[in-house]
């Protein structure tokens, strides 16, 4: 797909919000302060970008100006798009120099210069600046700075540590939605990247480790860049404290014995702080669950700190649920599995991330928040600070078992599920299918290097993959790890015979239940989310619905995680215990509000006692389908009178 700069993405963010009229190309020019030259020549780019959607078209009129013509999905694809915001993308000209001079300042060890960067890519000093910008600010998250030397040249300084991640997230820099590390892999000599996958595919054979795709692929990633960096003599740092530690863990056995291995092809010997590095890497890879395994794959695994907290975590979510969660011995076994890998990596500062963090919280709106209620309660008790990211995992291992709990167990055809990702991802994905499909059994959820063996050893009618796979013999289909609502009647085409359980939809909107004329502020100015949270919280105190510690409170839970769900949405809540009687603050914005990692201009301040769950649940859920309408939104957020706007819902 063409990749649109910020001037583009403007001009194309105004055209949808004046969708079917036209607009003079001055006033276009005049908004964004730059030529009609320039927007001319952008209108040309959004041309190639808008040919992806086949109901969108620009349309150019000569005295009328430009106009963009689009309807249905097309709209609803576009407006996602633009309102979605990575803070670690940068959209560049030619996102292929910028990974490459981002690739050479990390691996090098001497300085490089401004003209030396301009002669290799044959572009002007005033541009290599430019890139080194964009360079600069992308790496300030990782703790590295381009230092500049005069008459010397630019060097990037930190902590290897530090560098050795940037450079395993250099797919993140050019947002170009390849996986992460095949970039990265291609920097590397054919041989090199199929010695590692080989004695690390022997490793899991002898060990019988179950590692997720993704973790494998990480750890390929890691073992290579750590074979580089020995050789240009930039090793790793680790404590005398962490050593020893490490060094009674199996994985620091595993590690020695992997890089013995290693060691001739590569034609290094690996020093001591080298493999308790690698020994990191593998206590926090995600293993992929496996149904039949009735233990642990070790007794370490049994650790009485991971049993605490997975016992607690249920508990606390059986009585935020009223689901007795504990009957789900695929959620318990599951979770012991996740949360292993989850504090090792807390606990020796491995990074957590999650590509798939912004669509589960709009997805599962109440069981993210729930589980950031339950997660609080572990934190402050354990002395734990676990991110959104594991956050969002949690929540796909609870919202698995719900839905198992819900399906239908009349099933005829044999369906296997390979999924890159780990175990809660995995397991949704197929509680989903079957709640949707009755005619789906899913006899199993493999990884890509499992399928050949499973196929052998079992009779599969079809495949449903979250990846590309090689030949196969029988059907396939790809779609995302989330099954997205576009992709179910894809799926339904692919099955043939499909039978959806008839979603739970509310008589009445429970919205407006808790809403009325004077909780509504419309076309707000507010220069950042904590001042529209106090705005509307000092609105609910005012109206007696809550004590005025709520907006404190709300931006307690604010700081745990962002409650934005998507397309332009927030619902920012406090603690229950300051509600006095339940209602909704609203504000439109007038001009949309950098909120986290997405732009906001509807906002849905909560104050809901939990004391009718059901209720509750269906709120979140009406509130994720206004998420679900970018033409609802947008429709919302133009609105200049309160009753109309009420009746919008």
């Amino acid at each position: 797909m063409i990749l649109l700069n910020a001037r583009q993405q403007d001009i194309l963010q105004l055209l949808l919000n004046h969708l079917g009229q036209f607009i003079q190309i001055q006033n276009v020019a005049d908004h964004l302060h730059c030529s009609e030259k320039t927007v001319r020549n952008d209108c040309k780019i959004i041309e190639q970008y808008i040919a992806d959607y086949p109901t969108a078209a620009l349309i150019r009129r000569p005295g009328a100006g430009i106009s963009l013509s689009a309807s249905g999905e097309g709209v609803h694809a576009m407006i996602a798009q633009l309102q979605t915001i990575q803070p670690t993308s940068i959209i560049v000209p030619d996102k292929e120099r910028i990974v490459q001079i981002a690739y050479r300042l990390l691996m090098s060890t001497e300085a490089v210069t401004a003209q030396e960067l301009a002669d290799t890519f044959y572009v002007s000093r005033n541009m290599i600046r430019s890139d080194l910008d964009l360079i600069a600010d992308w790496l300030k998250p990782f703790h590295l700075q381009v230092v500049t030397r005069q008459r010397i040249g630019m060097i990037i300084a930190g902590e290897e540590r530090h560098k050795r991640l940037a450079l395993v997230r250099l797919n993140r820099l050019a947002d170009n939605g390849e996986p992460a590390g095949k970039w990265l892999k291609s920097q590397f000599a054919a041989h090199e990247v199929d010695t590692v996958y080989h004695e690390l595919e022997a490793l899991c054979r002898r060990q019988q480790l179950d590692f997720t795709d993704e973790t494998f692929d990480s750890l390929v990633i890691h073992i290579l860049l750590i074979s580089r960096r020995i050789k240009l003599g930039q090793p790793i740092m680790v404590t005398g404290h962490e050593m020893e530690e490490i060094q009674q863990k199996r994985e620091y056995e595993w590690a020695s014995e992997l890089t013995a291995a290693l060691g001739r092809p590569f034609a290094l010997a690996f020093p001591e702080m080298e493999k308790c590095y690698l020994a990191l890497h593998l206590l926090g890879g995600k293993l992929r669950y496996k149904p039949d395994r009735v233990t642990e794959p070790a007794g370490e695994n049994r650790e009485e700190l991971p049993v605490l907290i997975v016992d607690q975590l249920v508990r606390t979510m059986c009585s935020l649920n009223l689901i007795d969660f504990t009957r789900d011995e695929t959620l318990i076994s599951g979770l012991h599995v996740h949360l292993r890998t989850t504090l090792n990596r807390l606990q020796y500062g491995l990074p957590v991330t999650n590509p798939m963090l912004h669509e589960i919280k709009k997805m599962y709106p109440y069981m993210f928040d729930m589980m950031v209620s339950a997660v609080d309660e572990i934190n402050r008790e354990y002395g734990l600070v676990i991110p959104e990211e594991e956050m969002a995992y949690l929540t796909l291992h609870f919202q698995a078992a719900v839905e198992r709990l819900n399906h239908s167990s009349r099933k005829h055809k044999q369906v296997v599920i390979v999924c890159h990702m780990g175990i809660g991802m995995s397991q949704l994905l197929s509680s989903r299918i079957e709640r949707k499909f009755y005619a789906v059994h899913v006899v199993g959820c493999i990884g890509l290097t499992e399928l050949d063996d499973f196929l052998r050893q079992h009779q599969v009618d079809m495949i449903i993959s979250t990846i590309e796979l090689p030949s196969v013999p029988v059907p396939y289909i790809v779609i995302s790890p989330l099954l997205e609502a576009g992709e179910e009647k894809k799926l339904e085409r692919f099955i043939q015979k499909s039978e959806q359980t008839p979603s739970e939809k509310p008589q009445e909107s429970i919205l407006l239940k808790y809403t009325t004329p004077f909780l509504v502020r419309l076309q707000q100015q507010v220069e950042h989310p904590y001042e529209i949270i106090e705005r509307l919280g000092q609105l609910l105190h005012q109206k007696g619905f809550v004590t005025a510690d709520y907006m404190h409170s709300a931006i307690v839970r604010e700081k745990m995680s962002a409650t934005t769900i998507g397309m332009g949405v927030a619902i920012p809540h406090g603690s229950p215990q300051h509600i006095i009687q339940s209602a909704i603050a609203i504000a439109t914005l007038q001009q949309p509000l950098r909120w986290g990692n997405e732009y906001v201009s509807l906002v849905f301040m909560l104050a809901v006692q939990n004391d009718n769950q059901q209720e509750t649940r269906l709120l979140f859920r009406e509130l994720s389908g206004i998420s679900e309408n970018p033409l609802l939104v947008q429709r919302l957020r133009e609105q200049n009178d309160v009753m109309t706007f009420l009746s919008g819902f």
